[in-house]
This record gives C-alpha cells, sequence and structure tokens, in this order.
C-alpha cells in the first residue's frame, strides 16, 4: 500500500475497512481492459461497490503530488464533493514490473435508490477529440455524443444551486492541481 494513513482515513469517512473492500473482491473477479485512451484495465468488485484502476506511472505522481489537497478537500467536502472518491494506491509487482492499482467507490453502481443505467458517458468537460464515432465499438459515450444526444441531468430547483457550487469547488480544486 502507498500512503497507507491518508487512504486509512480517506476509508474511513465512508466507514469502509480494508478487510471489508478485500471481502468484496475475494471472488468471480476479471481485470478487464478498459475503452479509454489511457487502456487501464478494470475491475469491478463482486458487489459493484469498488474499482480498482491500473495507473501508469506519470498518472501516479500527479496522484501523489495532489493528494495532500485531495484530502484537504475530500475531508473538508465530504457530504458533498463530487471527485471521485479514492480508497487506496496499491503495488503490485510482478516479474521485476511494478503495476500500480487505483481503488475508487464505483459511482455508477446501481443501487435501489438507482433507475437501471441505459447509457454511460465519461465526460469530461472539453469537445477535443471527445467522439465515441458511430460503428466504434464501445460501451462508454462521450462528450461530444453527450451535445448530439441532447442529454440533460434532471435536478430538483432547490438542488441546483448546491450542485453547481459544489462543482465549481471541485473544478477550482481540479485546477489549483493543474488538472484542468
Amino acid at each position: 500500500a502507498i500512503c497507507p494513513e491518508v487512504f486509512d482515513r480517506l476509508r474511513a469517512v465512508h466507514d469502509l475497512t480494508l478487510e471489508e473492500i478485500s471481502q468484496a473482491f475475494s471472488t468471480g473477479n476479471k481485470l478487464c481492459k478498459g475503452e479509454g485512451k489511457s487502456m487501464a484495465h478494470f475491475m469491478i468488485s463482486k458487489d459493484k461497490r469498488f474499482c480498482m484502476k491500473t495507473i501508469n506511472s506519470s498518472e501516479r505522481e500527479v496522484l501523489l503530488k495532489m493528494l495532500p489537497s485531495y484530502f484537504e478537500h475530500v475531508m473538508k467536502y465530504s457530504e458533498t464533493t463530487l471527485l471521485c472518491r479514492m480508497l487506496g494506491l496499491f503495488r503490485l509487482r510482478y516479474g521485476g514490473v511494478d503495476t500500480f492499482f487505483l481503488l475508487m467507490l464505483n459511482i455508477s453502481r446501481q443501487d435501489v435508490s438507482c433507475r437501471r443505467v441505459v447509457k454511460s458517458f465519461d465526460l469530461k468537460g472539453s469537445l477535443r477529440s471527445r467522439r465515441v464515432r458511430v460503428g466504434e465499438k464501445r460501451s462508454v459515450m462521450k462528450d461530444i455524443n453527450w451535445v448530439e444526444q441532447k442529454m440533460c441531468v434532471n435536478v430538483l430547483a432547490s438542488r441546483s444551486t448546491l450542485i453547481l457550487e459544489q462543482l465549481q469547488r471541485d473544478a477550482r480544486f481540479l485546477e489549483r492541481c493543474g488538472i484542468m
């Protein structure tokens, strides 16, 4: 484990332990190649609450550099942040080669409070090279597809101001970290 004390505290925000997470990954999980530019591999826990993603060395360096600020931000806005919830960073050494895995809460988990997911989008907030072309075999659409399909998110008026304020806080945080 890398930075175990930080991730222990981030997991504690969600009342999660490594033992509980390990149990969720204990059987029947497959490592699947992602569809994104990074070609990362993903693994979803059997109960679909968690996902692990391989990250390359440059992504790892960015993550470690921003981790203290991320920790502060998530602790301050734990109830409202819309950022992904990182729960651990691990290194696996096999045959002298290091592979790094980022453990996260699975935001697309379907539970009783959600309707069935019909379409998935990987939205980055940019239109540059952000389209899945017709006929391309991908299950996750991108930003231009969202615009072209005239997609929207319906939010109660009473919640929209709170969501927009948190989006602005999260965006400013990512900007300070040099990610946006």
